[in-house]
């Protein structure tokens, strides 16, 4: 979730400032923040966040719609495309988590689903890579979706998806490939919850922290690190030429 309880009320939310501008204000991190909305976004008013992309001071927040998609350049002959998904409307226990009333301007699965497939089938990038908050697989506490695994794993096999990216569940996860799709869990940069071993786990963490990526066109580097910038383990995707 980008702001936490309950999302942003406008483009002029003082958590903008508190929890966004200020809180990642190091040197370093003056570089493009590509979000996707968490159901906790929603309790409010998740299309302000894509429309502060046009306002924010510093240019760094970057929600061009609801669901979207952008590449990058990895070398002078290959690429990564990401596909950042809103996956409340497609989560099946969306009902529960919204408040009562709440309108959902998404809801209609469908449309963004073939607008995935659409996209997926465009794309010309060697690696593939989606970003969504609810995960498909999770030792956590909400554990496998299995509406949304119905929903994307066949989507994500047929177009040979390289990794799926999460959050909701307060830990950093990595399983063994499920159908050849890696699934990761990184949503352990707030409050902490714990996450249990699985016979297909090949990492996993509690107490916080954040993971790094880095790309070439033969492989993808992912480390976990705890709260305190510790590296706790390193893997590796390799991507044959």
């Amino acid at each position: 979730d980008n702001f936490y309880a309950t999302g942003v009320s406008s483009v002029t939310d003082e958590q903008w400032e508190s929890k966004f501008e200020k809180m990642y204000s190091h040197t370093s991190l003056q570089v493009p923040f590509h979000a996707v909305l968490g159901n906790h976004d929603y309790y409010d008013n998740p299309q302000a966040q894509v429309e502060y992309t046009n306002i924010s001071p510093s240019k760094r927040w970057k929600m061009a719609a609801r669901y979207y998609t952008f590449t990058q350049a990895v070398d002078d002959t290959s690429s990564v495309q990401f596909f950042c998904l809103d996956t409340t409307p497609l989560d099946a226990e969306r009902v529960e988590e919204i408040e009562e009333g709440q309108t959902i301007a998404t809801a209609d699965y469908r449309t963004q689903l073939a607008w995935f497939e659409e996209q997926l089938q465009q794309s010309k990038a060697r690696w593939k890579i989606v970003p969504g908050h609810h995960a498909l697989y999770s030792g956590g506490s909400h554990g496998d979706n299995r509406g949304m695994i119905a929903l994307l794993e066949p989507v994500f096999m047929r177009y040979k998806i390289d990794a799926y990216l999460a959050g909701h569940d307060h830990h950093q996860e990595l399983k063994k490939p499920i159908n050849g799709v890696n699934y990761l869990v990184i949503g352990a940069g707030g409050t902490h919850r714990s996450v249990t071993w699985q016979d297909n786990t090949v990492f996993a963490m509690t107490n916080m922290g954040f993971t790094w990526f880095r790309l070439s066109a033969k492989e993808l580097l992912m480390e976990f690190f705890n709260r305190e910038g510790k590296l706790l383990y390193a893997h590796v995707i390799p991507k044959p030429l």
